[in-house]
């Protein structure tokens, strides 16, 4: 019984205020917890995943907007450095856009507005991606991603915000590039 009524509970949430309310809620019941990896190659990696999970002191969020989630990847040797981090928001998507490209670039970051990326204005409606910027500090090589989703919620509208950085260990892209060097055809120009 308790089963179904939060299930309805849930649902109507989801349907009056959007899905960033419901996962809202939803992470919050989870709570935040550490998971370890172990690769084929033996190497062992941390992931602490939760709304109370680390996030980068650089990293702003809005006025008013609630974290929703945070994946923090602990930094291991020969392995990159990333994160996510996913908020709720009643901000517009213009206000949104000038929020992390002013913010961001006061962090060092060179953004671009992609605008739709890749993809054309149906694709982007149907996938529900409002948005992307992206950018890129040269000094420490960490590239950022901000992706605006489109509003979900009938009377409520809430929507999310995605956000991902990643930086690349330089020894690991060395070592790929060299293994990949080692088995291209003569002649391929690599």
């Amino acid at each position: 019984m308790w089963g179904r009524l939060f299930l309805g509970v849930f649902l109507v949430l989801a349907l009056v205020a959007g899905y960033p309310y419901a996962a809202l809620v939803l992470n919050r019941a989870i709570g935040t917890g550490t998971v370890v990896f172990t690769e084929g190659d033996g190497v062992q990696r941390t992931l602490i995943s939760g709304p109370d999970a680390p996030r980068p002191a650089w990293l702003p969020i809005p006025p008013r907007s609630y974290i929703m989630q945070v994946g923090h990847w602990v930094p291991s040797p020969g392995r990159e450095v990333a994160g996510d981090l996913e908020i709720l928001t009643h901000n517009s998507v213009d206000e949104i856009k000038r929020f992390y490209a002013d913010a961001l670039g006061a962090a060092g970051f060179d953004m671009r507005d992609m605008g739709y990326g890749p993809m054309n204005a149906p694709t982007a409606s149907y996938l529900g991606i409002a948005n992307t910027l992206q950018g890129h500090r040269a000094e420490d090589d960490l590239t950022i991603t901000v992706t605006t989703r489109t509003a979900s919620g009938f009377i409520w509208p809430s929507r999310a915000v995605q956000i991902h950085w990643q930086r690349w260990d330089k020894a690991l892209l060395d070592a790929q590039a060299a293994a990949a060097s080692r088995w291209a055809p003569p002649n391929s120009g690599r």
